[in-house]
């Protein structure tokens, strides 16, 4: 009986501790559920694709079925790559090409499509240009080890107050990267025609599916 009942108090215990745990990845706020990464913190991801509605402080990149809706105010850092210059929320278009950048373990509202609040970042994008979102070694190597930046004087480089940068304040940090043209060796290298560095380098997680990433 003593043993039976050991085991019972054993089991609810760790009943528990599983319920716990699953609770810190889905909370609910005003009925609202909603989805929280379980990354870095600190780590940025992205989701791409062309802007197909926008209305007074929000977006849809991609769409309905496919896409993410994106609620911005005015902190958002908003740069049209194309006219090299940073512009705001309202300069957003329809048929805009965006990378819209934010962190991992931002909440997310399980709708469809999903609806975040928490872009930090919001690039215009060329129609022929690639983005990435990662980490850079001292080498200017990604973190996942797919893309190499060979910086150059055609390189925009800033940081996220639009303050212009040297190469080496690349080194160890993560950036979004913008480019064209890149070799088919491994890693892949480019000339990329613009750089922003957003924050310090993470190791490199895996990180959920994202939309149009």
């Amino acid at each position: 009986m003593k043993k039976s009942f050991k085991a019972r108090v054993i089991s609810a215990v760790m009943a528990a501790t599983l319920l716990v745990c699953s609770c810190a990845y889905l909370v609910s706020a005003n009925d609202d559920d909603l989805l929280i990464a379980t990354q870095d913190k600190e780590k940025y991801i992205s989701t791409q694709g062309a802007v197909t509605e926008a209305k007074e402080g929000q977006i849809l990149v991609g769409g309905r079925e496919q896409g993410v809706i994106f609620n911005l105010n005015e902190d958002v850092f908003v740069y049209d790559s194309i006219n090299d210059k940073v512009v705001t929320i309202n300069d957003i278009k329809v048929d805009d090409n965006v990378v819209a950048v934010y962190k991992a373990n931002s909440p997310m509202a399980l709708s469809l499509p999903p609806i975040s609040s928490a872009c930090e970042f919001l690039i215009i994008m060329g129609e022929d240009d690639f983005a990435k979102v990662d980490s850079f070694t001292e080498e200017l190597v990604s973190a996942d080890g797919q893309l190499k930046l060979n910086l150059s004087d055609d390189s925009v480089i800033i940081n996220a107050k639009n303050e212009k940068q040297q190469a080496d304040a690349v080194k160890n940090k993560q950036a979004i990267v913008l480019y064209t043209v890149s070799t088919k060796s491994i890693p892949a290298q480019t000339n990329p025609s613009l750089v922003v560095v957003i924050g310090d380098a993470v190791e490199n997680q895996q990180t959920p599916e994202n939309p149009n990433t």
